[in-house]
C-alpha cells in the first residue's frame, strides 16, 4: 500500500511539473509574441511621427542617399536611438530594379552612420519579398559580423500608388530581448511553481491522511465485524467466501471459518438454486439487493430462512469485486407469521363481516340466509329476496358480476370482490361486495355502501389534480426565475472578463461604462433575489401575520417620502390624499413591502412630469385604497398575468428601470393574509389604477 501511495505521490508531482514546464513555455511565447507587437507597433510610430512615407516617395530620394543626408533623416534617427535605448540600430532599405535590397541609411555603431548603397547580401527572403506583400514583420534572433538581433520592419509606401518603396528597420539587441521575456514571464512562472509545490504539500498531506483515517476505519470495521450479532460476509461474485463473522459462522453451524470456507456458493448451500440466480441477477442489475428471502442450509442439513441484505463493491473501472452483505435468522419468525396465517384463515369471515350486510349464496345463486346489524341497510324487504336467484333481485348487469365473482371465489377458493352500483329510491349509490366460500356450496357475501367513500376518493383525486397543477405552475414559475436570475450573472460575468482584459492591455477608456453596467445588473438581480426571499418565506409560512391597528395614511407618508429622489429624478408629483386617519387591521411589515412596490411601480411607469395619486375609500367594514398614475398603462391581456406566478410579467419602465415581476405576485400574497383582495384597471397610454382593500379598524 506505501509503495502504491508513493508511486501516486511521484506520478502527480510528474504531472505537475510537465504542466509547469508547459505553462512556462506558453507564458514565454506569449509575452515574446506581445513584444513583437509593441516593437511593430513602435516601428510604426517613428514611421509617423517622420512622415517616412512621403519622404520617401521620391525616386531621386530613394537611389541618391546623400538627398537623404541634405533633409535631416540621419539627425532623426540618431534622436530615435536616444529615445529607445534598447534599440540599437535603425535604417531604411531600398531595391534596386535587380531586386536587390541595398541600405539607404544605416544609423549605430554597425557602419558609422553611413549612407551608402551597399546592397545587404544578408538580407532574407521575407524581407525582400516585403517589397512586393507590404506586410509588416519581426525576424530573429539573427546573428551577423556585428551581434545577434531581433529586428521590426515596416513597408513604407508612395501615398499616391501605394507601391513600397522602402523599408524602415529598427535592430534590438537579442541578448537583451531575451531579458526582457524572461523578467516578464518570471513573476508569473514563478507563482505557477509555487502552486505546483503547495499543490504537491497538500498531495501528500492528504494521502498521509487518508492512510490514517483508513487503518482506523479498518480497526472499527474489524471490532464490529466480530461482536456483530447478525451474520456478516464477502464473498466474490463466483460464491468463493472470503470473509465471515463468528455470528454467520455459529448460525450455519460450522465449527470455524476454514470450514465454512470450503462451500462453493456457486453450486450449494441453498435449499433452491433458483433463489441464488434470482440473487446475482438483482445484484447484476441493481448493485445491490434489500430484504432479500431465501432457505439456506445449514452445516447438519437443517434449513435456515433468511433474510439478507448485500452490495456489490467495485473498483475505479466500474468492476465487481466481491460482494458484502448482512445475514439475518428469521426461521422462527416465519414459523410464527405461518401460524398466524392459518389462524386469519380460520376466522376472516367473522373478521371481514363487520359491520356490513351479510348474505349467504349458493353457489347456483339462490339467496338462502341474511344479517343486517341495522334493518336500514336492506334496499328491499326480505321476501322479495330470500329463495331467490340474485338474477331475479338485481339489475342484469350486476347479477352478471355478482356470479361471475361468486364462481371465481370457488374456483379460487379464496375472497374475491367487486363493485357495482345501486338505484335505491332516488340515490345512485356505490357498494362494494366480498364474496368467501365457507363450503364446497355455499358462500358468505358481504355488501357494503361505499358511496361517502367514493365521494372523498373523487375529492381526494381532484385535490391531487388541483395540487398537481399547482406543483406545474410554480415549477414554471421557477424555471422563469431561473432565465431572470441567469440573464444579468452572465451580463456581470460578460463584463468582468472585458474588464479584466482591458486591465490587462491597460486600455482604461471604457472600464467605467461596463463598470455601471455591473452595478445596475446587480441591482436587478438583488431587487429579484428580494422579492422572490419574501415570496418563498410566504409560501413556507415563515413569514408570520401580526395583525394590528395602524394608521394607514402615516405609511404611505413614510413610503413617498423613502421614494421622493425617485420622484425627482423624473419629476413626478406623489399626492397622499387619504385623510389624517385611515385605520386598518394590518400586519405592518406586510404593508410596508405592499406600499413600496405599489408605489415604486407607479413611479417607474408615470412618464416624467407625471403625477401619482393615492386615495382611500371606505366600503362597508373595508377601507379601498387606490394607487393611480397617468403613465404607460397595461393591456387588457397582460393584467390578466400580473398576479400569476407561471404568466410573471415586467415591461421597462418610462426611463427603461427594470423590474422583477415578482412585486404584484407578493402583494397579493399579503393582502390575501388580510382577508382582502387585489385589483387593476388600466389603459394602454392613459395609465394604471391598483386597488386593495383591507379591514378597517374600530375608532
Amino acid at each position: 500500500m506505501i509503495i502504491k501511495n508513493k508511486n501516486w505521490i511521484y506520478l502527480s508531482t510528474f504531472i505537475l511539473l510537465v504542466l509547469s514546464c508547459f505553462g512556462s513555455f506558453w507564458m514565454i511565447q506569449s509575452t515574446d509574441k506581445k513584444l513583437r507587437e509593441d516593437l511593430l507597433f513602435h516601428v510604426g510610430l517613428i514611421n509617423v511621427s517622420m512622415d517616412l512615407n512621403r519622404v520617401v516617395s521620391s525616386d531621386t530620394i530613394i537611389f541618391n542617399p546623400l538627398k537623404i543626408k541634405n533633409i535631416g533623416l540621419d539627425k532623426k534617427f540618431e534622436d530615435v536611438l536616444k529615445q529607445y535605448p534598447e534599440c540599437k540600430y535603425i535604417y531604411l532599405l531600398g531595391r534596386n530594379p535587380d531586386k536587390k535590397v541595398f541600405f539607404l541609411l544605416d544609423i549605430g555603431n554597425r557602419n558609422d552612420n553611413a549612407y551608402f548603397k551597399e546592397n545587404y547580401n544578408d538580407a532574407s527572403p521575407e524581407l525582400i519579398q516585403l517589397f512586393d506583400t507590404g506586410s509588416s514583420f519581426t525576424e530573429g534572433p539573427l546573428r551577423d559580423d556585428w551581434g545577434t538581433w531581433v529586428s521590426a520592419l515596416i513597408p513604407l509606401r508612395n501615398p499616391e500608388s501605394g507601391q513600397v518603396v522602402a523599408v524602415l528597420g529598427m535592430d534590438i539587441d537579442a541578448r537583451s530581448w531575451n531579458w526582457k521575456i524572461a523578467s516578464t514571464a518570471a513573476i508569473p512562472v514563478g507563482a505557477l511553481l509555487f502552486v505546483v509545490v503547495i499543490i504537491f504539500l497538500y498531495i501528500i498531506n492528504f494521502r498521509l491522511k487518508s492512510e490514517k483515517a483508513r487503518r482506523q476505519s479498518e480497526e472499527r470495521f474489524h471490532e464490529l465485524f466480530d461482536n456483530a450479532s447478525i451474520g456478516l460476509y464477502r464473498t466474490t461474485p463466483g460464491g468463493e467466501i472470503l470473509l465471515a463473522n463468528p455470528a454467520l459462522i455459529a448460525m450455519l453451524n460450522f465449527p470455524s471459518f476454514e470450514e465454512l470456507a470450503k462451500r462453493d456458493l456457486k453450486n450449494s448451500g441453498f435449499e433452491s438454486m433458483g433463489s441464488r440466480q434470482h440473487f446475482l441477477q438483482l445484484m447484476e442489475q441493481d448493485g445491490e439487493v434489500k430484504e432479500f428471502e431465501s432457505v439456506w442450509i445449514r452445516n447438519d442439513g437443517t434449513q435456515l430462512i433468511v433474510k439478507e441484505n448485500a452490495k456489490a463493491i467495485r473498483n475505479s473501472n466500474g468492476e465487481v469485486l466481491y460482494f458484502e452483505g448482512t445475514i439475518e435468522d428469521i426461521t422462527e419468525k416465519r414459523k410464527i407469521e405461518e401460524a398466524l396465517i392459518a389462524s386469519e384463515k380460520e376466522n376472516k369471515a367473522m373478521i371481514e363481516a363487520n359491520p356490513d350486510l351479510i348474505f349467504r349464496v349458493k353457489r347456483n345463486g339462490i339467496i338462502t340466509g341474511y344479517h343486517a346489524h341495522k334493518k336500514e341497510l336492506l334496499f328491499q324487504p326480505p321476501e322479495n329476496f330470500l329463495g331467490k336467484n340474485i338474477s331475479e333481485v338485481l339489475p342484469p348487469n350486476v347479477a352478471i358480476l355478482a356470479k361471475e365473482a361468486i364462481e371465481r371465489a370457488f374456483q379460487l377458493k379464496e375472497l374475491v370482490s367487486f363493485e357495482y352500483q345501486l338505484l335505491v329510491g332516488d340515490q345512485l349509490l356505490d357498494y362494494e361486495d366480498r364474496v368467501i366460500p365457507i363450503s364446497e356450496d355455499e358462500s358468505y357475501s358481504f355488501v357494503r355502501d361505499v358511496t361517502l367513500m367514493k365521494q372523498k376518493e373523487q375529492q381526494l383525486v381532484e385535490m391531487n389534480q388541483q395540487l398537481a397543477e399547482l406543483v406545474a405552475t410554480k415549477d414554471k414559475f421557477f424555471s422563469i426565475i431561473a432565465h431572470d436570475l441567469k440573464s444579468p450573472f452572465n451580463g456581470i460575468l460578460g463584463f468582468s472578463h472585458i474588464i479584466a482584459q482591458q486591465i490587462e492591455e491597460k486600455d482604461y477608456t471604457s472600464i467605467a461604462f461596463y463598470a455601471e453596467n455591473i452595478i445596475k445588473a446587480s441591482e436587478r438581480t438583488l431587487s429579484l433575489l428580494s422579492n422572490l426571499l419574501e415570496w418563498a418565506r410566504s409560501q413556507t409560512g415563515t413569514v408570520e401575520y401580526k395583525p394590528a391597528k395602524l394608521n394607514l395614511s402615516e405609511e404611505v407618508n413614510n413610503t413617498i417620502e423613502l421614494y421622493s429622489d425617485n420622484a425627482s429624478q423624473k419629476s413626478i408629483t406623489i399626492k397622499n390624499n387619504l385623510p389624517d386617519k385611515v385605520l386598518v387591521i394590518a400586519d405592518k411589515a406586510m404593508i410596508k413591502t405592499i406600499l413600496r412596490n405599489l408605489i415604486n411601480n407607479a413611479i417607474k411607469y408615470t412618464n416624467i412630469s407625471g403625477e401619482v395619486n393615492i386615495w382611500s375609500e371606505q366600503k362597508g367594514r373595508e377601507s379601498i385604497i387606490s394607487i393611480k398614475d397617468n403613465g404607460i398603462g397595461i393591456s387588457e391581456k397582460n393584467i390578466q398575468k400580473l398576479f400569476r406566478i407561471d404568466g410573471k410579467h415586467s415591461t421597462l419602465g418610462t426611463m427603461n428601470e427594470y423590474g422583477t415581476g415578482l412585486g404584484l405576485i407578493l402583494c397579493n400574497e399579503f393582502i390575501r393574509k388580510h382577508g382582502g383582495k387585489i385589483w387593476v384597471e388600466s389603459k394602454l397610454g392613459v395609465g394604471s389604477s391598483v386597488y386593495f382593500s383591507l379591514p378597517i379598524a374600530q375608532q
